[in-house]
């Protein structure tokens, strides 16, 4: 009896030791799977970032401000080699404002009133080339150079008490080039067996962009009959941008 219950014991615990390599046989498959998939290279790339960039030297006195916006991009990389081509246009409010005139008759009550509003802002285009190494598909630092073109645009919209509205533009261009530097860093991987997958990454950027010489505008007052007055200014439009947001790997 004694030696049959040694037996079944030493039969029972060499089972109960094969169970977990069964298990883990089972697992492992999957999980080289998903490994696999983690360490597929992904090639298209999308994100929007906020992004605030500040003037510098004779541009900022003009201005006067820094100027948010929005920024969006999009890009290819040559993975496994560490080299991304890009485009992003990013969207820069300088400033707006809306004033209100009104008229008043001898009694002291407003029969009319006019009303103006006008905005600042520029566009800047870009294409770029950038390095970006893949440090355990967890950090992805990155330096790049770009080139292109900035829409500068002042605006002012005038309307009348009686329908008499009108509108005022003042448009100009200057081309751009500059150096960046950033880090992605990977926030999670979404990934639908067998062979599906994405990556969502967390960016931060900060760029130093050249502007050539060019005219451009600024809305500096409103006379008297509520018409807006452009001042116009020439000098190099350089700024330093800084930006935090989102990119999608695909």
């Amino acid at each position: 009896m004694k030696k049959t219950f040694i037996t079944l014991s030493a039969i029972a615990l060499i089972l109960l030791s094969a169970l977990p390599a069964f298990a883990q046989k089972g697992y492992s498959e999957e999980d080289a799977l998903i490994e696999a998939l983690k360490n597929k290279p992904l090639h298209g790339m999308f994100g929007m970032s906020f992004i605030n960039s500040v003037p510098q030297n004779e541009f900022f006195k003009n201005v006067g401000k820094a100027g948010p916006g929005v920024s969006i991009m999009g890009g290819y990389t040559f993975s496994p080699v560490p080299i991304t081509i890009g485009l992003q246009t990013d969207l820069l409010f300088y400033g707006g404002d809306e004033r209100v005139f009104n008229y008043y008759n001898s009694g002291g009550w407003i029969y009319a009133r006019d009303t103006i509003s006008y905005n600042n802002f520029l566009i800047p285009v870009t294409a770029s080339i950038m390095i970006r190494p893949d440090i355990e598909n967890l950090i992805f630092p990155y330096f790049e150079l770009f080139g292109g073109f900035t829409m500068i645009s002042a605006s002012a919209d005038f309307k009348g008490n009686y329908g008499s509205d009108d509108s005022k533009d003042e448009f100009d261009a200057a081309w751009n080039y500059g150096v960046g530097a950033g880090t992605m860093f990977k926030l999670v991987d979404f990934i639908t067996l067998p062979e599906f997958k994405t990556r969502l990454l967390l960016d931060i950027k900060a760029r130093y962009m050249f502007g050539t010489q060019t005219n451009y505008y600024i809305i500096e007052r409103i006379n008297s009959d509520s018409s807006p007055e452009f001042k116009k200014n020439n000098s190099t439009t350089d700024m330093v941008t800084f930006q935090v947001g989102f990119v999608f790997e695909f």
